[in-house]
């Protein structure tokens, strides 16, 4: 599975859009030029991509998609609350901050396939908030790196048609999700703290 990692962080002043090859464009709108950026270095931008790229592909060999999904692309964009706010509010109706947003392309249901798109290859999308994340991890005394894995493995899991809208659906999750956690990362239950 080809992962492509963005980042649209700092953009205080314009309005966020879900179209981010706007900010790879060469000229600059006066609200970028005045816009507060958060920076990450190559080495945390690096790191941030080997982590993105294990933890899906981790959730994806787990589930047995390896290779249905080996020509599917994913998108992964880490973004400041800022614009994950403005996610949540305009798709979720919920006017606050959150840590990570899914928008699947392909429908699946629990990890088998349950309507092709004819038009894309995407899997989907997900939006990361590496401010929340970041404030989450200090506030439950957690590695950064651990919460953003298990946050990317949650999050695969909702493009492929998993939820935790009902008790039964929810424990299934967590459990696929301790499991590879546990098994591949070392990491530790996330669930008990």
């Amino acid at each position: 599975m080809k992962i492509e990692l963005q980042f649209q962080m700092g953009n205080r002043r314009s309005r966020p859009s879900r179209d981010l090859s706007a900010l790879q464009s060469r000229k600059k709108s006066p609200s970028q030029k005045k816009r507060k950026v958060v920076i990450l270095s190559s080495k945390n931008r690096l790191t941030l991509n080997k982590l993105v790229k294990a933890a899906v592909e981790a959730t994806v060999k787990h589930l047995g998609l390896g290779k249905e999904l080996a020509k599917n692309e994913l998108s992964v964009v880490i973004a400041d609350n800022h614009v994950i706010q403005s996610l949540n509010r305009t798709y979720r109706k919920k006017d606050h901050p959150t840590n990570v947003l899914s928008f699947p392309f392909i429908k699946y249901r629990e990890g088998e396939l349950n309507e092709k798109n004819p038009f894309t290859n995407v899997l989907g999308e997900i939006i990361i908030s590496y401010e929340k994340c970041l404030e989450e991890a200090q506030e439950h005394e957690k590695s950064l790196n651990d919460h953003l894995t298990h946050l990317v493995i949650h999050s695969t899991h909702h493009l492929l048609g998993f939820d935790h809208e009902k008790k039964k659906q929810a424990q299934k999750m967590e459990e696929i999700e301790i499991d590879i956690l546990k098994k591949k990362f070392r990491i530790a239950d996330p669930y008990l703290s």
